[in-house]
């Protein structure tokens, strides 16, 4: 059967659910609630990537700073050992 010969028959009824506001606020409010979990959803993985960076990122970061504070205390040791006068 071709789209352009196509009939459809409408019953009162649902002629006058098409036309009726109620069913029209209910689809915008069931939009507006998928809409929601869907953006919820995002923002909560959102979050999820950006803690899991920031904690491998810092973890990173620490373990960096902690072999340069053991440089810097032989460094320190070395000068220490160096300018104590010997007796």
């Amino acid at each position: 059967m071709d789209q352009e010969n196509a009939y459809y028959l409408v019953s009162p009824k649902g002629t006058v659910a098409y036309f009726d506001r109620q069913y029209l606020i209910d689809g915008r409010e069931s939009t507006f609630k998928k809409t929601k979990e869907i953006v919820l959803f995002s923002l909560a993985i959102t979050t999820l990537i950006v803690t899991i960076f920031t904690f491998l990122s810092n973890v990173l970061l620490t373990k960096k700073n902690n072999e340069e504070i053991k440089v810097l205390q032989k460094e320190m040791k070395i000068f220490s050992n160096r300018s104590k006068p010997e007796s």
